[in-house]
């Protein structure tokens, strides 16, 4: 349910990316919130009124609301506007709803998003007319999905009071419990806290997959109230003592996620007791598939370590900061440039400029786009270098990057933009609307790897 929404959403990131980046203007496009287009669109409230009134209006008509939670900057929501709202099937069906538009970042807006815990845009939320949600859309949908899920919703199907009245009715059907938990991850979580440890919790599973299925809901529940280690510890049950189900592949994707924002040493031990439990090679396989990132960030963490405890031994430090030029095309390791450069300038320093070691510098330096240092150092180096191969290599790179930097002024760019990336912020629970990842600038061309770099 919400997690194949998710996994769809996440497949379109590179359109989303394009379509937050376009103009938010909407000539061309269906008519503001409140008019209907010439087709016979959506009709909108007009304006931005205030949400005691929407629902006064819902109780006199008779009708729920439908709320259409968007932003300025939001290209899905506009493309929801140009492609959906606004054909007139799509219209007619809407009439049987007072819609209105609430901008999450304006007025009432704020609140009333958080009221319905909204962490991605666009949500879609259907509403009754004492405010109660009733059940959600999260991100686009082409007309004819979206009429189908409008129609569902209107014939009462899988909405919360329906899922809530088949779960009362029956507090020993674990089957009921879990399908309305399941579809409160998004509305309120802490009640499907509440109901998975509490009801729930002491009914029998007719299966260990249901009994899976329960320990994996209850954890994705406290990961989305923010009890980062209950959930960890869900997921890790899961992928260990239900291995051999079908839901252990989501525990271990979801809890490896989890695990290694934590730290590394957490991510491996989790890792660790999952591969341990995996019943077949191609489960194992699996796990170790993971942990690629997991190892280059253990690397990057023993490498520093490795120059926090050699302040005082050039060549060590050469060592490691020419490791993480070597391998500076993944992300762990580019987090380390800036530290890599001052491991190699304190390199340097201890060996009184040893050639091997100002070409280490040089070359991290480029990399940052410091091309005129880089050059500066790099010609040094040369001039300093007995061996002829080495001499010609320091040349080389000092033909090129210069190159660079005169072709760079000539068009009157900025230096490249140094391959540093800012340590990561601890990431949200996985949202179902389009979530726009970190950008990252262009990537600058590689300076050429001087022959004696580090660890020589």
């Amino acid at each position: 349910m919400a997690f194949s929404l998710r996994a769809t959403s996440f497949a379109l990131v590179p359109v989303a990316l394009a379509l937050v980046a376009a103009p938010c203007a909407r000539a061309g496009e269906p008519p503001a919130a409140g008019a209907p287009s010439s087709e016979g669109g959506v009709a909108f409230e007009p304006g931005t009124p205030a949400w005691a009134d929407v629902l006064a209006k819902a109780k006199a008509a008779g009708k729920p609301v439908f709320v259409d939670f968007t932003t300025d900057w939001c290209g899905w929501c506009r493309k929801l506007e140009k492609d959906t709202y606004s054909q007139k099937a799509v219209g007619d069906a809407m009439k049987a709803f007072v819609n209105v538009m609430v901008d999450a970042e304006k007025g009432e807006g704020p609140s009333i998003a958080k009221r319905f815990h909204v962490n991605g845009f666009p949500t879609l939320v259907v509403v009754d007319a004492t405010g109660a949600e009733v059940d959600r859309i999260v991100g686009y949908r082409k007309p004819e999905p979206f009429l189908e899920e409008i129609a569902r919703i209107l014939r009462g199907e899988g909405t919360l009071p329906a899922l809530r009245t088949k779960a009362e009715a029956d507090p020993k059907d674990l089957g009921a419990a879990l399908a309305y938990a399941e579809k409160l991850l998004d509305s309120d979580a802490a009640a499907a806290v509440a109901l998975l440890e509490g009801p729930a919790a002491a009914t029998v599973a007719k299966d260990a997959s249901q009994d899976a299925a329960r320990v994996l809901t209850l954890a994705r529940a406290h990961e989305e109230t923010g009890a980062a280690d209950k959930a960890l510890a869900g997921y890790e049950r899961v992928a260990v003592e239900f291995a051999a189900t079908d839901l252990a592949g989501e525990a271990l994707q979801r809890g490896g996620q989890l695990a290694q924002r934590k730290d590394p040493d957490t991510a491996l031990a989790f890792f660790g007791k999952a591969r341990a439990a995996a019943p077949s090679p191609k489960a194992k396989a699996a796990v170790d598939g993971m942990t690629y990132h997991l190892h280059l960030a253990l690397a990057a963490k023993a490498l520093a370590a490795r120059a926090d405890a050699s302040s005082d031994d050039a060549a060590a430090l050469n060592e490691v900061a020419w490791t993480v030029y070597e391998m500076r095309a993944t992300m762990e390791m580019r987090r380390l440039v800036a530290k890599a450069t001052t491991w190699a300038r304190r390199a340097c320093e201890l060996s009184k400029d040893e050639p091997a070691h100002v070409d280490t510098l040089a070359n991290l330096l480029a990399l940052a786009g410091k091309l005129d240092e880089a050059i500066e150092l790099e010609r040094k180096a040369a001039e300093r270098c007995d061996e002829p191969a080495m001499r010609a290599e320091f040349e080389r790179n000092v033909t090129e990057w210069t190159a660079r930097r005169d072709a760079m002024k000539a068009r009157g760019a900025i230096p490249a933009t140094p391959l540093v990336e800012p340590a990561p912020k601890p990431a949200p629970a996985p949202a179902p609307a389009p979530a726009p990842t970190q950008p990252t600038g262009p990537t600058p061309p590689a300076p050429g790897a001087g022959a004696c770099g580090g660890g020589k």
